[in-house]
């Protein structure tokens, strides 16, 4: 039977990060670790909480009241899990891996925020940036009955409200181009953005490529979210 996954960290540092750091996270050359170890790398104490309470998509608005001074500083966290009985059964005669799975160490991570920063936090629900889901001409195909749900759209902060009166489940695919290189990509992204997205090279955006490819459009709208609000938080952590 595998044994109950810690609660907190057997060790954490937690460093200023180096103004000029060299390649790679803070403790190696992965974030999160097989066996338990956590690297985090230049990370913001909005960062930091996000990965604790896995706030998926902009979080920017999803936690406030931390101080504007604590934004300006860059962490390192090293940390690692204590031994605890492998989850695996043991392969070949060899005794298999220690694994901890992500959500313990984000429970972890939270733990640690809490200890060294005196961090209290609570939830509260608040209108957010979202959009509002409408339908144009749909382009999309019925779910296989036997696929597995997903819920693609809800990593949106705000969420996203359904107004597309369409019913049951559908399965779809949208090639689009990440944000990162949609911005700045230089005279060749700006002859390609909002064309069709299935030449090779060409540069779309999900809003575009939601409308082109399924017929949807996303429409700006407040919509409830849930929200991280900072009660109280150190400037700077308690010794290790």
């Amino acid at each position: 039977m595998p044994a109950t996954p810690p609660l907190e960290f057997e060790v954490a540092d937690i460093r200023p990060s180096d103004p000029n750091p060299p390649h790679g996270p803070a403790g190696g050359d992965c974030f999160y670790c097989p066996g338990g170890r956590l690297n985090i790398s230049r990370f913001t104490m909005s960062d930091l909480i996000a990965t604790a309470w896995n706030l998926n998509g902009n979080y920017d608005s999803r936690v406030v009241g931390l101080p504007k001074s604590l934004e300006k500083v860059n962490r390192d966290v090293v940390a690692r899990v204590s031994t605890m009985t492998p989850v695996n059964a043991p392969a070949n005669g060899q005794p298999p891996t220690q694994q901890v799975d992500f959500d313990s160490v984000r429970i972890m991570l939270q733990a640690l925020l809490k200890d060294r920063f005196r961090l209290a936090l609570h939830e509260e629900t608040r209108q957010l940036n979202g959009y509002t889901l409408v339908a144009v001409k749909p382009k999309l195909k019925p779910a296989d009955p036997d696929g597995r749900a997903g819920d693609y759209f809800a990593q949106y902060p705000g969420r996203i409200a359904d107004a597309t009166n369409l019913e049951g489940r559908y399965d779809f695919t949208v090639n689009f181009t990440p944000p990162g290189m949609t911005m700045g990509g230089g005279e060749a992204a700006d002859r390609n953005i909002g064309s069709d997205s299935s030449r090779p090279g060409s540069v779309i955006s999900l809003p575009e490529a939601i409308e082109k490819q399924l017929g949807l459009r996303l429409e700006p709208r407040k919509n409830p979210g849930m929200v991280l609000v900072v009660d109280h938080v150190e400037e700077k952590p308690a010794q290790n």
